[in-house]
């Protein structure tokens, strides 16, 4: 903005001291009226540290997913609204075969696109729940194609919210093998010791770590497929989340670079089993920075050990 008549919309007060050896007054006289020019370029040239031109990176190609097999359309109307209200990008759900149409028409209204699977799901922990946490790797891999994709959320359907883009905070170039893991606050306990023991016959690689969520991830399509392999060929003999945990401890992921949130940290905030957090005064979840968390999981476990 140029004010017409060499005057200044804000004027440098030159005052005797550091700068100046004597008073000198504004350096410019102010422009007592509105009468400015606008010139500003359509396209603003950014330059780096040495004065070179920056290009703008590439959009990022994202997609959200996750498995909603069996639940009832109170679940499928929390989720597609949560997440429509902040994330724009493409999602897809694994859905029953018997899933009724009103949960497809909702679906269909949020512009969100979904596989069917004859699988039924059932109670947490269930063998048919367990089926279904193994059927769901194959949906990863099938929706996280590099032909499409730069980055893949996965995320547990039951008990997770959005408060932001998940993707925000990893907007520039991808380089094809990222992955992002979040943590518990708590660390292992018995029950993954032995289950680990049962996988691999060893379980040194996870005493005294932290739980690394199976529940929620964000990786590179040639990650997800590593992953998937693991989950379902360990995760057979055990659990696929013991599987993630020691794959990540154990060092088995090759070429990816592996970043580990602690809880709190990160697109994805696992608030449950004891985990510390904060609310601000609009009930928002945030993570340890004060920001509101992106996504928000396990929010039905806050009081549970």
């Amino acid at each position: 903005i140029f004010p017409k008549n060499n005057k200044a919309l804000a004027a440098h007060w030159r005052e005797k001291g550091e700068h100046f050896r004597k008073a000198e007054g504004p350096d410019f006289d102010l422009a007592d009226t509105l009468d400015v020019s606008l010139e500003y370029p359509s396209n603003l040239t950014k330059l780096d540290w040495n004065a070179r031109a920056l290009l703008d990176p590439p959009a990022l190609r994202s997609v959200v997913f996750s498995a909603a097999v069996g639940y009832k359309k109170e679940y499928f109307n929390r989720f597609v609204t949560s997440i429509r209200g902040h994330y724009h990008g493409d999602v897809f759900l694994l859905i029953a075969e018997s899933a009724p149409n009103d949960i497809k028409e909702l679906l269909a209204q949020h512009n969100i696109q979904f596989l069917t699977t004859t699988e039924e799901g059932g109670e947490h922990f269930s063998r048919a729940w367990k089926l279904i946490n193994q059927v769901r790797w194959d949906f990863y891999q099938k929706m996280c194609q590099e032909s499409s994709y730069d980055l893949c959320m996965a995320i547990d359907f039951r008990d997770s919210l959005f408060q932001d883009d998940p993707f925000q905070q990893l907007m520039g170039t991808p380089n094809g093998n990222e992955l992002h893991l979040y943590q518990h606050h708590k660390k292992m306990n018995r029950w993954h010791l032995q289950k680990a023991f049962g996988c691999k016959g060893t379980n040194e690689a996870l005493k005294g770590k932290h739980i690394i969520n199976a529940g929620g991830f964000i990786a590179a399509p040639a990650v997800v497929t590593q992953l998937a392999w693991i989950a379902q060929d360990y995760g057979k003999k055990c659990d696929d989340q013991v599987a993630l945990n020691l794959a990540v401890y154990s060092n088995m992921l090759n070429n990816t670079k592996v970043t580990s949130h602690s809880q709190g940290e990160g697109s994805i905030n696992n608030i449950g089993y004891g985990a510390k957090y904060r609310l601000d005064s609009r009930r928002r979840y945030l993570n340890h920075n004060c920001f509101p968390s992106p996504t928000v999981h396990q929010f039905d476990a806050v009081n549970k050990n």
